[in-house]
């Protein structure tokens, strides 16, 4: 048995949390404050921020409140101000505009993708078709899309990662829980865990929304 110490300190410091302080900012420019007035809203123009403050908007629903969230925030927030405020497109890549040239990019951003893989829910990666073209824009914030951040398009594709309802109700070491195959693309609407899920937009309106496993 361990031999029990008495230790004697001269400062505990609890670190549990911070709250934001807004009182730097003038009148005019000052943030509302949102969850119990922990974290700024982005409601000025041309005011942002970056990092574990931006936990609002997702807040214990994703993981933009740590380090291995946020660093992908922070990359997709410099490639939304480049392209508003000087004028450069997203990094894309270009795909044959087919069914099985699309699917096989997805599935292999979807299997290696850390990005998706923390920040799920959040991010998600965005195939446009226009025409004979197809291009390939990686770790895209979801909500930009559905808010016309691109633009309009004909035809685009959202691909992201989810958690399914009440995942968070079942011990996730438990094996005698029923889950759903990898490849079992019949019954992927009943995954609880992470799993892909695609969204399809028609001249910028939702159109078709899957639930899917992709093998």
């Amino acid at each position: 048995m361990e031999k029990l110490r008495e230790l004697h300190y001269d400062r505990v410091i609890a670190c549990t949390g911070f709250r934001f302080d807004a009182s730097v900012f003038d009148d005019g420019c000052r943030p509302a404050l949102v969850i119990k007035d922990r974290f700024p809203e982005q409601n000025v123009p041309g005011l942002y921020f970056a990092g574990t403050l931006t936990q609002q908007r997702d807040f214990k629903k994703s993981t933009s409140g740590f380090i291995h969230g946020f660093r992908y925030g922070v990359r997709a927030l410099y490639r939304i101000l480049t392209t508003r405020y000087h004028g450069e497109s997203w990094p894309a890549a270009t795909v044959e505009p087919t069914q099985d040239a699309i699917s096989d990019a997805i599935i292999a951003r979807v299997n290696v993708s850390s990005a998706l893989w923390q920040q799920f829910s959040v991010l998600g990666d965005v195939v446009t078709v226009d025409g004979d073209t197809a291009l390939y824009q990686d770790e895209v914030p979801i909500a930009y899309v559905a808010d016309g951040g691109f633009g309009p398009a004909r035809h685009r594709f959202v691909v992201n990662l989810e958690y399914g309802a009440g995942h968070d109700s079942v011990d996730p070491f438990d094996i005698s829980v029923s889950r759903p195959a990898e490849n079992d693309a019949a019954n992927a609407h009943d995954s609880a865990y992470l799993h892909p899920v695609v969204r399809y937009y028609r001249d910028g309106q939702l159109a078709v929304f899957v639930k899917e496993c992709l093998a």
